[in-house]
């Protein structure tokens, strides 16, 4: 496709400009004005200096914005969740990808995260005061974590399948949501949490710590506070939660 004539009439601009620079620094040296040679000279240097002092600023602009992107705004796009520790068989498994999980590796959004007989995971996200810790032979899905980059306001969604995990979220301004699915289809809903679940095919057993968990499934509704734990079962109604000896569970390894 030809150039529009706009483009061509800009070109020829440009020609003319650099034949009326030429010709005038011909017309200088032949008159003998090596003083004002120079000056012209120096004006060219000078404007090429500028061209390039602009061009390292856009790219130092890009580069800021780049390393904001990689920064705070990850966990806005759901990029929220790194590897602070792992023990042994643990599998990340993507929609495009397998890997081994290592330290420090970000975990993306809507993954499965397996635990084999011997493995556990900790992790944390680019909140403060949130952990996420994964027993041996463990399935746990992460839906999304999203970020309000004006509030501060987050929320992480999960689903976990077997197993055991730990769930701390003492964030210091009590800005984080929890949520997590069970196999029995039951809704775990916190603020300012620390609570466990074990989760079989049959049922699922949920601890609190610290704070309470609102449990839904089906319209039915209970509470779960501190020192309290409840156990649902496929098909069942949701029990009343009792008291428990927390000190006596395993909250780390």
């Amino acid at each position: 496709m030809g150039k529009k004539w706009q483009e061509l009439e800009f070109l020829d601009y440009k020609k003319r400009q650099v034949r009326r620079r030429a010709n005038k620094k011909k017309q200088l040296m032949a008159d003998g004005k090596a003083e004002e040679v120079k000056a012209v000279a120096a004006e060219e240097k000078s404007t090429q200096i500028k061209i390039l002092a602009l061009g390292c600023i856009i790219c130092c602009v890009f580069c800021i914005y780049f390393v904001y992107l990689r920064s705070g705004s990850a966990a806005v796009s759901g990029q929220g969740l790194k590897v602070v520790r792992v023990e042994g068989d643990v599998v990340i498994s993507g929609m495009l990808r397998e890997w081994e999980a290592t330290k420090k590796e970000p975990v993306p959004e809507q993954v499965s995260i397996v635990t084999g007989k011997d493995g556990r995971i900790e992790m944390e996200t680019s909140i403060s005061g949130t952990v996420i810790i994964l027993f041996e032979n463990t399935v746990l899905k992460f839906k999304a974590l999203n970020v309000d980059s004006t509030t501060g306001e987050f929320q992480l969604d999960t689903e976990i399948e077997k197993g055991t995990a730990v769930f701390e979220f003492q964030n210091k301004d009590g800005a984080g949501i929890f949520h997590c699915k069970t196999p029995q289809i039951v809704d775990l809903w916190g603020k300012l949490v620390y609570l466990k679940i074990i989760a079989t095919a049959e049922e699922s057993r949920i601890v609190v710590a610290d704070g309470f968990v609102k449990a839904e499934c089906l319209g039915d509704k209970q509470i779960i506070a501190g020192d309290r734990q409840m156990i649902s079962s496929e098909g069942d109604s949701l029990p009343t939660p009792k008291a428990v000896n927390v000190i006596r569970e395993k909250w780390n390894w």
